[in-house]
């Protein structure tokens, strides 16, 4: 089998167009690159923009104590070797669920409390992007964690409430950390079609 490293990525319109000439398996595409797992315990994520690859190896090296960051491998100019993830994403797992838990609640709260206290400047993240595994919640996509500035998770918001569990998690958050729910709701939450990002 070719090497990862003959995949070549580069930027499109809306998503990187991928010239694969392995039998790698594409598991996920989006704006800045594109990962295939390339063996039981290891996917590369190739990046169609050099200037991307650097900030989100920025953020993955200099969080590998964090529980939720994946362990990453190896680096490369336009690629990282990480982690391979086998659970759902909680948008997949929330769509089959009546309700929201706690544990999900405090595990989520957890995650975006570290976020700010860790340094990230980005305090967000869409539900597809958090994976839930064996070991807790997982992470990805960082390219814009030190780069962009938001001080709370509007795109989570969103993705909850077409989930129907926006009411609930703010609830669930108030009763765990009063601190953090005064801060996330202090301005209005903006309704889907007015102000989202």
């Amino acid at each position: 089998m070719k090497d990862f490293k003959s995949i070549i990525v580069t930027k499109g319109k809306r998503t990187v167009v991928i010239d694969n000439p392995t039998n790698y398996s594409l598991i996920g595409i989006g704006a800045q690159g594109a990962v295939y797992r390339i063996s039981e315990e290891q996917c590369v994520k190739l990046y169609g923009n050099l200037k991307h690859a650097k900030r989100e190896q920025k953020v993955l090296l200099s969080s590998q104590g964090l529980p939720f960051i994946l362990k990453v491998y190896e680096t490369g100019p336009n690629y990282v070797v990480m982690e391979y993830l086998s659970g759902p994403d909680i948008n997949t797992y929330l769509k089959k669920q009546t309700k929201l838990t706690e544990e999900i609640t405090s595990r989520l709260l957890f995650m975006l409390t570290t976020m700010k206290k860790s340094g990230f400047t980005l305090i967000d993240a869409p539900l597809r992007h958090i994976n839930i595994t064996s070991k807790g919640f997982k992470l990805v996509d960082h390219v814009y964690s030190f780069s962009r500035e938001q001080d709370r998770p509007l795109e989570l918001f969103k993705d909850l409430r077409e989930r129907g569990f926006l009411d609930s998690f703010l609830k669930q958050v108030k009763a765990i950390d009063r601190k953090t729910y005064a801060a996330w709701t202090k301005k209005p939450i903006p309704l889907p079609d007015k102000g989202w990002k």
